[in-house]
């Protein structure tokens, strides 16, 4: 009974995290153009990027709806943000 079900949610969460990456993509090629950032690889920064922005995402959502017993850093997704676009400035 929950296999159907496990199977469908996967496959929506597999979906919508393939059009985060062709989005990604999508800007990417954009600021590219447009000289706003420079890529060496703009296919691969953009699954890196989609998928670390995910995670930092989810570890932040975590962190604030469970009881973490240590402090932690609240500013990584600032802070990568802030790294990404100074690594790959123009």
């Amino acid at each position: 009974m929950w296999k159907p079900k496990i199977k469908g949610a996967a496959k929506i969460m597999a979906e919508e995290t393939e059009k985060m990456i062709i989005a990604t993509k999508q800007l990417f090629y954009a600021m590219e153009v447009h000289k706003l950032l420079h890529f060496t690889n703009p296919d691969m920064s953009a699954v890196s990027f989609a998928m670390t922005i995910h995670g930092l995402m989810d570890y932040e959502l975590d962190q604030s709806n469970g009881k973490c017993s240590y402090e932690t850093d609240n500013s990584l997704l600032d802070d990568y943000l802030k790294w990404f676009c100074e690594e790959n400035a123009v």
